[in-house]
């Protein structure tokens, strides 16, 4: 059975005294593309795109533009992600033996990175699915990983039983060919709620909680 879980950025944290041996992502060559390609935006275009202030829009465009450079502060994926569904997955806490079966089990999705193995070692960044890259004749992130990530969920999912466990927001599924994924594989996405007023509904916070 494989699981996969999605962030959009990354937030460097304190390293617990468990790491897992390093590991290079699958999608290193085109995280580097992907990093150059956004440093070619000014801090403007940048902050328009992300949605952020020009003073977070300046630090990301530095970012980019030295993402070749050497850096110490690369991280685990699932330590250097943030967020409810992070922070409850409690990867701080895990033993040699848990961050195996993570990585045997487990992918987050990443609009740099593609899909990664909780191992692998990545630098902080913030994107969007709907980033165009212009250098890729304009298309969007979504459009740039569809054709390379597809097949490989699909066969990761079959080396583990054939069942996917789909647990990422929903506007990950753009980044496959969601309905080859669904006609190939069993999907399961489980829904997450609480009883409340003599009917079910679903609180946010809870269910990213229970996702972790």
């Amino acid at each position: 059975m494989l699981t996969f879980i999605s962030c959009a950025k990354t937030l460097t944290k304190k390293c617990p005294t468990c790491l897992p041996p390093a590991a290079r992502p699958d999608f290193a060559d085109e995280a580097r593309r992907i990093a150059c390609a956004m440093g070619s935006y000014s801090t403007e275009e940048l902050a328009e795109i992300l949605h952020v202030n020009p003073q977070i829009a300046a630090r990301k465009v530095l970012r980019f533009r030295t993402f070749l450079d050497e850096d110490p502060a690369e991280l685990p994926a699932l330590l250097a992600y943030t967020g409810m569904v992070f922070k409850h997955i409690a990867p701080q806490d895990f033993t040699p033996d848990d961050w195996t079966y993570a990585d045997r089990h487990l992918f987050i999705t990443s609009f740099l990175y593609g899909l990664l193995r909780p191992s692998d070692r990545i630098r902080s960044y913030r994107l969007e699915g709907n980033v165009r890259l212009p250098e890729a004749d304009g298309q969007t992130l979504f459009a740039y990983w569809r054709p390379l990530l597809t097949d490989r969920l699909i066969d990761a999912a079959r080396r583990q039983g054939n069942v996917l466990i789909n647990l990422a927001s929903a506007e990950m599924k753009n980044l496959f060919d969601w309905t080859r994924v669904t006609q190939e594989v069993r999907v399961v996405t489980p829904d997450f709620h609480v009883y409340k007023k003599g009917k079910l509904s679903t609180v946010v916070v809870y269910a990213k909680m229970c996702r972790g």
